[in-house]
């Protein structure tokens, strides 16, 4: 042997007899641990409170790999894993405020437009079924697995209770859950169901299934692969998961996929990876296993090209002015202007059944969904009213001398002859005894409690509770001068769609003797306005407050339009981010001085050792940034940003406010908070510890180039500089950009941000408490559901208003929302089919 390799060993050796003093071993894994972006996870407990989020899919790959792989070494945590798959989110709902009657009148009219619009309704389409699943078909080796063990299936057994079905090796099924959704499974697949209020989730623990969605009445249908989810009601799609992640691939309607937070929208022909080593495939490629192959690809084809022929429906032209206006009184308090989509209904109609007559299996789908009898009536007869009707409906109400809000009546200019005789023989068919028509105003008579009046002349139609409603509706104008009404007309100047418009001064009257001013400046109110119409594919919604002059109190809190820096600090993934420019802290904390608002400061201020205005407030801008940056739980990745002009006063300040909750809280026996900093490459970081605040009672911040960052860990803190520095900020994402709206702001006063997706399920599950009601439950369904969809709420600050401004497809009047129509069509020709039965005598009549 070599003298070298000699050397080698004995230096080898040393090293491995070397003994490492366990201190510096300590240090060195404080160290990795101050580093990491979570705590160590050295416990079962540290375990399970990942396993929400791992079951959102929100872990990063790493935290992931570590759940999984003890989850199969604990029991006891696979157990919590599995328990945690079922257990139901709930939140409690929000107290309801009693609103004054002049309100309800200004929500009621809002409603009746929005009624209008979409249809009079929702429509519970299919009954929810058995609460058993069916297994319909089973090849090859089908079983079940639950704690009880293993139970080979065959076609026609019925399942209840918790497990997960398998397919073997060359081996396929097709299961039927309780809502009446199909889901076919490929060989080598696995999926177990639970249950949430009125969810269904289907949890897909590998493999491919392809799931025909049921239409419901309400809830929807999830899809949990291992790193997305899908939602979805009445629709056909595939999901493909494995070790490389997860692919969808839309065979017939829409789906949702949510994943980190971002929500993606698929439609027919559309698939979506959930990472980039899941390549994309044709989707006849992804299918080509089911034994219902041809009749997926041709639906695939035939949705396809209906969406195509679909964007050829003519929609409503914009509006640029009404004459209907002309012909209200000037006491008109409440004024909704809805389009005429009569005609765009018609059309998408007429295109889905005249493809469905060319093909058989478009045919077979229409026969499945859009047969029904009540949907077709409705839609034709929407239409059929609508050809007589001009561009737009108008709903309004009145004040009467009274000081009470009158009954809303709905008017529309008549363009075609025999409307009369077209809604009298339609009413007479359909057997309808509550409702009134007439073509003279001259001769119109009384009716009695619980009916309605038609009013059907050559040029106008007019619909009320009572004659005297009707009357005064069109009782020879005057609204167009009053100043309520030029701001209507307003709304017409650059292209009026949907406009719902309330004079609130009028509608809540004279303030009574020795009223005091509401202090936070919100009993000024003149009126409310709120524009929504589509341009260019979106939908854009702008909502005008304005008071009585200039804002006062908590309402002339909001500032200017201007540059919000410390947004600049919130990253694309954010879930949620509020971000406001306020007037100057200082001049804010004299208003509330000269209301008679800070009665106990002197005390206040002897207590904490400072001057509130001089030393804390004057320390401050007006800026101010919260976000939800990060992983919901175990600890919430709060995020505060706020501009700081003074430094050094604003640390001498919280050092001084700390000292003084340490006093009371010796004296109450409780421990003190700490508050400690390090410098750390040229920066100070500050550490505020409140004692027993559980998890939220340790907060990290630092300053930096004028503003404060606080978060609950140096980490955050850490990224949300990187952030800034790199420009990978949130006001720079296309997903941001994209929900900006169009206005003439270059800037904005205040913006409301959220994009949950994904984690919002366990964020909500974890600041839920138990033992909730079903209404609660319900809350929280709807609540998810909404939340889960992007969202942005921009606001101007004016002298004398405040401006809400927002884009989104909710009420969108385009060719995909037409489609979707269909369901509250068949709501209402229920509903028409239903007044047949509960009609009183007829009052037909000719005058």
């Amino acid at each position: 042997m070599s003298p070298e390799s000699n050397d080698l060993d004995r230096i080898l050796n040393e090293i491995r007899e070397e003994e490492v003093d366990p201190a510096a071993v300590e240090a060195a894994a404080a160290r990795v641990r101050a580093r990491l972006p979570h705590a160590a996870l050295r416990s079962c407990e540290d375990f399970q409170a990942l396993i929400p989020e791992y079951r959102a899919g929100t872990l990063t790959e790493a935290r992931a790999l570590l759940v999984k792989d003890h989850t199969r070494e604990c029991l006891a945590c696979r157990k919590a894993l599995e328990s945690d798959r079922h257990k139901v989110m709930a939140f409690t709902a929000p107290r309801r405020a009693t609103a004054a009657p002049w309100f309800r009148w200004a929500m009621a009219a809002g409603i009746a437009g929005l009624a209008v619009l979409t249809g009079y309704g929702v429509w519970d389409a299919v009954s929810t079924g058995s609460s058993r699943m069916v297994v319909e078909a089973a090849n090859g080796t089908v079983y079940r697995v639950a704690a009880q063990g293993s139970q080979r299936l065959q076609a026609g057994a019925e399942l209840t209770g918790a497990g997960e079905i398998r397919t073997g090796s060359g081996s396929g099924a097709v299961v039927r859950l309780r809502d009446g959704s199909l889901v076919e499974m490929r060989e080598r697949s696995a999926f177990s169901v639970s249950e949430a209020g009125r969810d269904l989730t289907v949890h897909l623990a590998g493999g491919n299934v392809i799931v025909e969605a049921a239409k419901r009445r309400t809830g929807h249908l999830y899809v949990a692969a291992p790193d997305c989810r899908v939602s979805v009601t009445g629709t056909v799609f595939s999901v493909n998961s494995g070790v490389k992640g997860s692919r969808v691939s839309v065979i017939e309607g829409e789906v949702r996929v949510a994943q980190s937070g971002r929500e993606q929208v698929l439609h027919a022909g559309d698939q979506y990876s959930s990472t980039a080593a899941v390549g994309p495939i044709p989707v006849a490629d992804e299918i080509a296993w089911s034994r219902n192959f041809e009749q997926h690809m041709a639906l695939v084809k035939e949705f396809t090209a209906l969406g195509k022929k679909m964007e050829q429906v003519r929609m409503p032209e914009l509006r640029y002015s009404s004459r209907l206006m002309a012909m209200l009184p000037a006491d008109t308090v409440v004024y909704a202007a809805i389009p005429n989509i009569g005609k765009a209904i018609g059309e998408a109609h007429q295109i889905m059944r005249q493809r469905a007559a060319e093909s058989p299996v478009l045919a077979q789908w229409w026969e499945q969904n859009m047969a029904n009898g009540h949907a077709n009536q409705a839609i034709e007869e929407l239409q059929a009213v609508s050809e007589y009707l001009g561009d737009e409906i108008v709903v309004t109400a009145t004040r009467g001398a009274d000081g009470k809000i009158g009954k809303p009546v709905a008017l529309a200019e008549v363009k075609r002859t025999g409307l009369r005789d077209h809604l009298q023989a339609r009413f007479e068919k359909a057997g309808a005894k509550d409702l009134r028509v007439s073509d003279s105003l001259e001769t119109l008579a009384p009716v009695g409690r619980g009916e309605a009046v038609i009013y059907a002349g050559r040029d106008l139609a007019v619909v009320a509770a009572d004659t005297a409603s009707l009357r005064k509706a069109i009782s020879g104008g005057g609204f167009a001068g009053t100043a309520f009404g030029n701001r209507v007309a307003e709304s017409y100047r650059d292209g009026a769609g949907f406009v719902f418009a309330a004079d609130l001064e009028k509608m809540k009257g004279a303030a009574p003797a020795g009223h005091r001013e509401n202090r936070a400046g919100f009993d000024n109110f003149k009126y409310v306005v709120l524009e929504q119409k589509e341009s260019g594919g979106r939908t854009d919604t702008h909502a005008v407050l304005a008071f009585q002059g200039n804002r006062k109190g908590v309402a002339g809190w909001l500032g200017r339009p201007g540059h919000i820096g410390a947004l600049d600090y919130v990253s694309p993934e954010a879930g949620f981010a509020a971000a406001f420019t306020l007037k100057d802290p200082v001049a804010i904390f004299d208003e509330m001085l000269a209301a008679g608002e800070m009665k106990n400061l002197a005390k206040a201020e002897t207590e904490l050792g400072i001057n509130v205005r001089n030393d804390l407030l004057a320390s401050l801008g007006g800026e101010i940034t919260v976000a939800m940056d990060g992983p919901a739980l175990p600890v919430p990745s709060w995020k505060l940003v706020a501009e700081a002009r003074d430094a050094n006063r604003l640390q001498w300040s919280i050092q001084a406010i700390v000292q003084a909750y340490n006093r009371h809280a010796a004296g109450d026996g409780k421990q003190p908070a700490q508050l400690t900093q390090e410098a750390v490459a040229g920066r100070t970081w500050h550490r505020l510890v409140i004692p027993g605040a559980s998890s939220y009672g340790e907060a990290h911040y630092t300053f930096d180039n004028g503003y404060v960052i606080a978060a609950p860990s140096r980490t955050l803190v850490e990224r949300a500089i990187g952030y800034k520095g790199s420009g990978y900020t949130l006001a720079r994402s296309a997903a941001f950009t994209a929900l900006l709206p169009r206005d003439r702001y270059a800037d904005f006063s205040g913006m409301v941000y959220q994009n949950m997706g994904t984690t919002l399920g366990p964020l909500l599950g974890a600041i839920t408490p138990n033992g909730l009601t079903a209404e609660q439950k319900k809350a929280l369904e709807s609540a998810a559901a909404e939340m889960a969809k992007p969202m942005l709420f921009t606001f101007y600050g004016e002298d004398d208003r405040i401006i809400v401004a927002s884009t989104g497809n909710l009420l969108a009047l385009n060719p995909a929302n037409l489609m979707r129509m269909s369901v509250p069509m068949a709501a209402a020709g229920n509903l028409f089919q239903h007044g047949k039965r509960h009609a009183r005598a007829p009052h037909m009549e000719r005058q």
